[in-house]
């Protein structure tokens, strides 16, 4: 059986506790739109070096370091 919420519950750790959900939505929103905006960018960039001046699939060269 659960335990009767106490005031202190009520009006302290329930406001807290979202307020700290909208923190951490703040902070996950501007992430989530970096990295998709990266991920484009590579791919964009992937995608032109791929339809450069090449007439075929490129030499793979193995290299000794």
């Amino acid at each position: 059986m659960p335990r009767r919420l106490t005031w202190f519950d009520r009006y302290v750790k329930a406001p807290l506790g979202m307020l700290y959900l909208v923190f951490l939505l703040l902070l996950a929103v501007p992430v989530l739109l970096w990295m998709s905006l990266l991920y484009w960018t590579v791919q964009g960039v992937r995608s032109f070096r791929s339809r450069g001046g090449g007439s075929g699939p490129r030499e793979i060269t193995n290299r000794a370091a």
